[in-house]
């Protein structure tokens, strides 16, 4: 898959939209080294204080997994916004849920079965 600043934008902004909005502006870069993704709180430089995520192109195999990685990375931006420690716990797995349901899979290996079973009695408590 060939990857461009332009589908990559696009990609951004369809993945925003999933999210309340962000406080801080987010901004994206490309990665090269070993990690699929990097996210940075309230990246601050010349340009003010906004939310920084790497991404290495080389890894991701198709723009699903792409799209995917981008939505993973924005629970973390959502998170620190939030007040919430940015890990992989039960509101990053609730959000992986919630996620899930729309066919995104912004999961990590860090999310045990457990953490996830609790955030789905979360889910459910709050729909009823």
């Amino acid at each position: 898959m060939r990857k461009n600043s332009k589908l990559v934008d696009l990609m951004f902004k369809k993945a925003e939209k999933l999210f309340p909005a962000f406080k801080l502006p987010i901004a994206w870069v490309k990665l090269n080294n070993e990690n699929m993704a990097e996210w940075r709180n309230g990246f601050v430089d010349g340009f003010g204080e906004y939310h920084l995520i790497s991404i290495n192109f080389k890894i991701h195999e198709n723009e699903k997994d792409l799209f995917d990685t981008i939505c993973h990375e924005l629970i973390h931006a959502w998170q620190f916004e939030n007040g919430i420690e940015t890990n992989h716990g039960i509101e990053f797995c609730t959000w992986v849920l919630m996620l899930k349901n729309q066919g995104i899979n912004a999961s990590s290996p860090d999310c045990h079965v457990k953490t996830l079973r609790k955030a789905h009695r979360r889910l459910t408590k709050k729909s009823k």
